[in-house]
């Protein structure tokens, strides 16, 4: 019958679920028997069908459920015999437990595992889950506490993985400068045009070297913008008005504080010395009006209040006699007395922003309407007006011999005084607050609302400097070998050093006569080369802020030739640029390399490495050529040249193992090659647009490149493709360079920018360093 039924298997533990574990007949319920065999309650309910119709099971139909038993207890050692080797779940269950319960009895800690408790509990029989209870709910609780353990153990494992697969690298950028961090309000000269002294809307005092471009001390000791600074006319003191009406005197030389004048006014609109330097005015607001107030220069004792026509905004000045204070409305008081005087500029004249010519016979305005007028004082009358603003008006100031004026809006506009004509527009991004000329009319200095505090050279109609930062564009960086300084250098002819740590100028080297192109720290860090577009080779002292070596080229038997990058050997001794090899202690040209690639037919060279040992220098350039040449005697030693039309090499760096080289190119490749044999390897990628520089990390892993399309690029050197795009750039990106540690990038832009990069590794948004 087992084997007629179709499924022998279940045939077998049917029969043998009728049989109990001491071998007596079990009387079971349909749902009881699927139970213990595990099977379906269809195919247990055939199966039963087809013993009881072969009269080896018995249908006890007397009451619901129907129950089932076998026939005849003869049969137990037939199905026995049969089944021996096959038992029913609640038979296996019941051998577990009475093993668990005989381990029990002689071991407290024995439990049954996890994995058997839920069978044991749903197949044993009732009687003996009874009598194993305890040891069944011991087991139970240690089960879940395992069980416990073991999700937190997966789901620590899960998060650990995934923040492994979500750790991401970042790089973390701030563009550097130095100075005012809010609107510069005003700028003044002192008289002998040394210094330059700024106030603004951080709250600041800046003092600088105005030849250096350098900050000499910062003063925060005013709660609020600052409106004002004024130098006394020995250039002795420094005076200082803002917002928390109070006016701070410092003596200049030693930059300690002198003074601290309590005006009673609830904001200090300006401050001016009296011409003689007897006298320190500041004019301002009170609760009911404008005020001006004297005070004695040297003892900072009051002499006396007067009423001033103020408002939040105007200019006030001295007399040049020093007998009168003028406003802005040209009332004018007594300064002996502070009585009323006739009005400066006669009933048909008013001025907003004002200044007064030296001879005090004309006047220059620019009101809020941004229309600027000329007056003539001793008449009293307009002689010219001129919609030149399209801003508010904020400035206007005469140069020290009267022939030209500035008027400061949205731009500045440099004016002929004399024939009332402009004669240029000088613009910047940001609003004008201040213009001021220098004292001997060389430099215009114009404050905006970005915190620049720019240099316009006045013969020349063109900005000379910017004290934040560089005012063009920056066409090289460099770290310094300890990483603790970055140099920049670029349109503006300067070279910057900064300090990498907090960002702050350390010095500014104004000498090239162009555009600087290329920059290298000396392997000391003591010395730095800068090489211009006019062929002009600087080598400077960093420590005392002072050119060394002024190197100039003579083996071209033709004009200018220019220099577009710097490098020094590995132990100092040499410099090479676009001309050559020089001497670093002497300045001596050991090696013509302009000839040298002349005769070979091979074009300029843009860019220079030496490799790790020194033993070769590398040169790309413009024919798109790759030259090695031996530094023990400046012979040729391998050439590559690029197979493509017109290709120039426009720069090139080497890895910190000397095996490769990377170069950047006009038509937007970053190729790598090998340097033994020098051979080319492969594209790591392209750029969109011309690729200005190229350098690798000192690990070698990576290789970064900067490029006209606006974008910094990370490149793999291991197998090529892009890793990484560095920072958002609004103009084209001129210049990049690796600290030594790699960990931070220094990028030169377009727009007038040096960016430090730091490498972060980030957790969903959070730094992990």
């Amino acid at each position: 019958m087992i084997e007629a039924s179709g499924d022998r298997e279940g045939a077998q533990l049917v029969l043998r679920s009728l049989v109990s574990d001491e071998n007596t007949r079990l009387t079971l319920t349909l749902e009881e028997v699927a139970r213990r065999t595990e099977r379906g309650r269809e195919a247990v309910a055939r199966l039963l069908r087809v013993f009881a119709s072969a009269r080896l099971v018995r249908e006890m139909q007397e009451e619901e459920p129907w129950r089932y038993e076998l026939m005849h207890e003869y049969l137990i050692d037939k199905i026995n015999q049969i089944t021996g080797r096959v038992l029913d779940a609640t038979q296996r269950a019941n051998r577990l437990l009475r093993q668990y319960l005989s381990n029990y009895s002689v071991d407290k800690t024995t439990r049954v595992p996890l994995t058997k408790l839920w069978f044991v509990r749903r197949h044993a029989d009732a009687a003996r889950r009874e009598q194993a209870r305890g040891l069944l709910g011991k087991s139970l609780r240690r089960g879940l506490l395992q069980a416990g353990v073991i999700v937190l153990t997966l789901a620590a494992v899960t998060v650990a993985a995934a923040a492994a697969l979500s750790v991401r690298e970042e790089w973390e950028g701030v563009r550097l400068g130095d100075g005012h961090t809010a609107a510069v309000r005003q700028a003044v000269f002192s008289p002998d045009g040394r210094l330059l002294a700024s106030c603004g809307e951080d709250g600041r005092v800046i003092l600088w070297d105005f030849a250096r471009r350098e900050r000499l001390a910062t003063f925060d000791d005013h709660a609020g913008i600052v409106n004002s600074v004024a130098f006394s006319p020995d250039g002795r003191w420094l005076a200082s008005g803002g917002i928390d009406g109070v006016a701070n005197v410092r003596e200049v030389a030693t930059l300690r504080k002198e003074a601290t004048l309590r005006t009673g006014l609830a904001s200090v609109v300006s401050v001016a010395f009296s011409p003689g330097g007897e006298y320190l005015a500041a004019v301002g607001n009170v609760p009911d009006g404008s005020r001006a107030t004297l005070w004695e220069a040297g003892s900072w004792t009051k002499v006396r209040d007067m009423h001033a026509t103020i408002s939040v905004f105007g200019d006030f000045l001295f007399s040049r006699d020093g007998r009168r204070l003028i406003f802005f409305n040209g009332e004018a008081r007594e300064v002996e007395t502070g009585r009323r005087l006739p009005d400066a500029f006669g009933e048909d004249l008013s001025a907003i922003w004002f200044s007064v010519s030296p001879d005090e016979s004309r006047m220059v305005n620019v009101n809020t309407s941004g229309e600027v007028q000329f007056a003539d004082l001793k008449t009293g009358k307009l002689t010219g007006r001129h919609f030149a603003h399209q801003d508010h008006g904020r400035a206007a100031a005469f140069s020290p011999d009267g022939r030209l004026a500035a008027t400061g809006a949205e731009d500045t506009v440099l004016w002929d005084a004399v024939r009332q004509e402009k004669i240029a527009r000088l613009g910047h991004t940001a609003i004008v607050w201040n213009v001021v000329f220098s004292p001997d009319g060389r430099w215009l200095v114009s404050t905006h609302g970005d915190g620049s505090v720019l240099v316009w050279d006045v013969p020349g109609r063109a900005r000379e400097a910017n004290f934040s930062e560089h005012s063009g564009g920056v066409r090289a960086v460099a770290f310094s070998p300890d990483g603790r300084r970055v140099a920049s250098a670029g349109e503006d002819r300067s070279v910057i050093v900064w300090d990498a740590a907090t960002g702050r100028k350390e010095s500014v080297l104004v000498g090239h006569r162009t555009r600087v192109t290329g920059l290298a720290f000396s392997p000391d860090g003591h010395q730095l080369a800068s090489a211009d577009q006019g062929g002009g080779v600087s080598l400077w002292d960093v420590g005392r802020r002072e050119l060394r070596l002024s190197l100039t080229y003579s083996g071209a038997e033709s004009g200018l030739v220019p220099a577009y990058c710097a490098a020094f050997s590995p132990d100092g001794r040499w410099l090479a640029t676009t001309h050559g090899v020089y001497e670093s202690a002497t300045g001596r040209l050991a090696f013509d390399l302009i000839d040298a690639l002349h005769r070979a037919t091979r074009g300029a060279p843009y860019g220079i490495a030496f490799s790790p040992d020194g033993r070769r220098m590398f040169c790309v350039g413009d024919s798109g050529h790759v030259v090695a040449y031996d530094t023990g005697t400046w012979q040729e030693r391998a050439a590559v040249v690029i197979k493509s039309d017109a290709v120039a090499i426009v720069s090139v760096g080497i890895s910190g193992d000397g095996r490769r080289l990377a170069t950047g190119e006009d038509s937007g490749a970053v190729r790598l090659f090998e340097t033994e044999p020098l051979r080319e390897v492969r594209v790591l990628g392209r750029h969109a647009a011309r690729v200005k520089s190229v350098a690798f990390s000192p690990d070698g892993r990576e290789v970064a490149s900067a490029s006209d399309d606006k974008t910094v690029a990370l490149w793999d050197a291991g197998g090529g493709g892009l890793v990484a795009h560095v920072g958002t750039h609004p103009a084209p990106v001129l210049a990049v360079a690796f600290s030594p540690d790699g960990k931070r990038l220094a990028a030169g832009g377009h727009d007038n920018s040096v960016r430090l990069y730091t490498r972060r590794r980030t957790l969903w948004g959070r730094r992990l360093d």
